[in-house]
């Protein structure tokens, strides 16, 4: 079967709304992703800060350790004492030079000169004093003021001081050390005196004052400063724009498997199995009267179904969907199991009257079907003569399948249910029916009583289906009756067996109680020829 115009294009809408809220739903990610974004920007930065701060610290405290040595006795600058400064500088990293110093702040010997004299600035000598350690960094401008000269300082238990000469460059190269972006500006400072330029990408004339996130060390007087320039911030944007784009993926995926069940939901084939699982149908009772008595004789099952979506489905529409799924045998066994609680729960009503269930051709065909009955309702064998299985006329069998068809019928009604023949008349096999089945009644299809005037031309072939049950001594129930003028035709043609909208339109138990108190509840006569 091809897909109807509309079909397509409700899935095209149905499509293009998916891919709306999808576009939506990333760009929300990346709205939503902005705060994480400096989050995260600062916390990497923060990390990337300590970690520096913390090699630097290292580094001092390694070039400190060295200088432990030459002041814990005084020194005089001997040739001998020079020798060991020198090969301390040999055996140091980064380290070029190193000077002894007196307690007044005169250094007095170097590794590289030997006897010397070099007053030490007083902002230097004043902080080295105040350090709790005995330590302290200087950065020293050259007299050119295009270098500068960084001194790690250390004091001695007995006034003695010593100082090693480092390159600057060596912090630039401590924070520097596994740097993850390389083009994020940075800048080191000693005791407030910044290292000459700025690393990476120095800022260029015009360009916006950066924000500037600065950390300190805890140990040495040094602060390193990363200037957070917009296009920095861009770039790192840029890379990580994976995280939302994955978020956005991720909650896309969960949103269109969503929208994909609940639209599967909502069509027919799902909500009917979601229905019938967790029985969302619900059975109806229609009166089967007994003209004589004024009163239901018994009651047919009807399934009525209320789709959340499409509103009331006709069963003309699921039951046709239960047989294509597979499904009918579950139906069929929940009607069942409704018709046994109702009696059970109804023993008064119910003494003498009778519930009609109607019968699928695919149960028919079904081997099985017939034993599973008659075993579910073996265990309450009461409940067998309250049960009317209702067999529509318009079956297409071949040979075969009726065989097998007519099988299933004599087990049942050997096991002691009695069997109807629904919409008598409107078939092509009615007739072979009756011949190879004894039913027990006849339920002769509505389109016969709604065409009983005086003049119809269907009067002749319902005195005829009327004759011919006679006959076989079979029941005629007649189906669809609307009118008083209706019913009178068919009281005059001896049929006193009457269902339709004229008496009671189906209605779900609890209606059904209400009514039956306003016809009473005489116990009727039941003319079924199992009871004669």
């Amino acid at each position: 079967m091809g897909t109807k115009p509309q079909d397509h294009g409700k899935r095209a809408g149905l499509n293009r709304l998916l891919l709306r809220d999808i576009a939506v739903i990333y760009l929300l990610t990346f709205l939503v992703s902005v705060p994480f974004y400096f989050w995260k920007l600062h916390s990497d930065l923060t990390g990337l800060g300590v970690s520096a701060l913390a090699r630097i610290d290292q580094f001092v405290d390694q070039t400190a350790n060295s200088l432990v040595p030459l002041v814990s006795q005084p020194k005089t600058c001997s040739p001998s004492e020079v020798a060991q400064l020198r090969e301390t500088v040999f055996r140091s990293y980064r380290v070029k030079e190193i000077g002894l110093i007196r307690p007044k702040g005169e250094v007095f010997c170097t590794s590289n000169l030997g006897p010397t004299s070099i007053q030490i600035y007083a902002k230097t000598l004043s902080r080295w004093h105040q350090a709790a350690d005995g330590r302290t960094l200087a950065l020293v401008r050259a007299k050119t003021g295009r270098t500068h000269s960084l001194f790690v300082y250390l004091q001695g238990p007995h006034g003695m001081g010593a100082n090693a000469l480092i390159p600057p460059d060596v912090l630039n190269e401590l924070v520097g050390k596994g740097f993850p972006f390389p083009e994020l500006p940075f800048a080191v400072k000693v005791a407030g005196n910044a290292l000459a330029g700025v690393v990476n990408a120095p800022l260029e004339a015009g360009e916006m004052d950066p924000d500037t996130l600065s950390f300190h060390s805890s140990q040495n007087p040094v602060e390193l400063q990363f200037l957070v320039t917009p296009a920095f911030q861009r770039a790192y944007m840029l890379e990580q724009c994976w995280i939302p784009l994955v978020l956005g993926s991720l909650f896309s995926a969960i949103y269109a498997f969503i929208s994909r069940r609940r639209v599967a939901r909502q069509s027919l084939p799902a909500t009917f199995e979601w229905a019938l699982k967790n029985k969302e149908l619900e059975v109806f009772f229609q009166p089967i009267m007994d003209t004589d008595l004024g009163g239901p004789l018994g009651f047919e099952l009807l399934l009525r179904w209320h789709h959340p979506v499409h509103g009331i489905i006709s069963p003309m529409i699921f039951i046709p969907l239960a047989e294509q799924l597979g499904k009918i045998g579950a139906l069929t066994d929940f009607v069942i199991e409704t018709a046994i609680g109702f009696i059970e729960k109804n023993p008064g009503l119910m003494k003498s009257r009778y519930l009609a269930i109607n019968v699928s051709r695919q149960l028919l065909l079904d081997e099985h079907f017939a034993e599973r009955v008659c075993r579910r309702c073996g265990r309450s064998q009461h409940l067998i003569r309250h049960l009317l299985l209702e067999v529509t006329e318009d079956l297409a069998f071949s040979d075969q399948e009726m065989d097998r068809a007519i099988t299933q019928l004599h087990l049942l009604q050997q096991h002691g249910f009695r069997i109807a023949v629904d919409d008598f008349g409107t078939g092509y096999s009615g007739l072979d029916l009756l011949r190879r089945f004894p039913f027990d009644v006849v339920k002769i299809d509505k389109v016969f009583i709604k065409e009983l005037l005086p003049e119809g031309n269907a009067v002749a072939l319902l005195d005829s289906m009327i004759g011919l049950a006679d006959g076989l001594g079979m029941v005629v129930i007649a189906e669809g009756v609307e009118t008083a003028q209706q019913a009178d035709s068919l009281l005059q043609r001896g049929v006193n067996h009457h269902q339709g909208f004229y008496y009671a339109k189906p209605m779900p138990q609890s209606v059904l109680l209400s009514w039956l108190a306003t016809v009473g509840v005489a116990k009727p006569v039941v003319a079924m020829a199992a009871e004669a």
